[in-house]
């Protein structure tokens, strides 16, 4: 395998930035302040509301509202980044129809071609290979990766031996889902 020739789909890049969204630190740190500070504001209230006035009616009435969002939130919160970039890729592809895209494989390099750019990477740019369900993640030392469906793949051995070779690590994420 010298050459692999592919178009992305907008949902292959919306993979891509799921998967990178969800493993930002930045991205695990705001979803667990909106899961935890929500539940905990409305229980505080509902305890002043209870102390203060005798109103049990109040404690109940915001601890069940606490908990509601502490269930809902992660399938909320999942939904409106999926939603956010969704509209972030469509306003960007607008102009492009097809996201074509040719990986030609050297000894030390990768060149990466699409409408918009052209690139030579080298092999040791790469920190890892990460295997998703449905495609591979190329994820560069720098901030960035490359998306390859394997779909696109007529020979996935040849594709990971390549990697393998440079040892570039393989990192097994099939079970991860948005």
């Amino acid at each position: 395998m010298t050459e692999l020739h592919y178009n992305l789909t907008e949902d292959d890049l919306l993979v891509q930035r799921l998967y990178v969204a969800s493993k930002s630190p930045r991205f695990k740190k705001a979803f667990r302040k909106g899961r935890y500070m929500a539940p905990l504001i409305h229980l505080l209230i509902g305890c002043f509301l209870y102390f203060h006035d005798d109103r049990l009616a109040g404690l109940i009435w915001f601890s069940g509202v606490g908990l509601i969002w502490f269930l809902i939130f992660p399938w909320f919160y999942k939904r409106r980044y999926a939603a956010h970039y969704k509209l972030h890729i469509a306003t960007q592809q607008r102009n492009i129809p097809d996201k074509w895209t040719t990986i030609t494989f050297k000894e030390s390099q990768l060149e990466v071609m699409d409408q918009t750019s052209d690139h030579q990477l080298e092999v040791t740019s790469f920190d890892e290979l990460v295997e998703l369900p449905e495609h591979y993640l190329l994820l560069l030392s720098t901030p960035g990766s490359i998306i390859v469906p394997k779909r696109a793949l007529d020979n996935t051995s040849g594709f990971l031996d390549y990697f393998k070779k440079h040892h570039i690590p393989l990192r097994n994420h099939t079970s991860w889902a948005w």
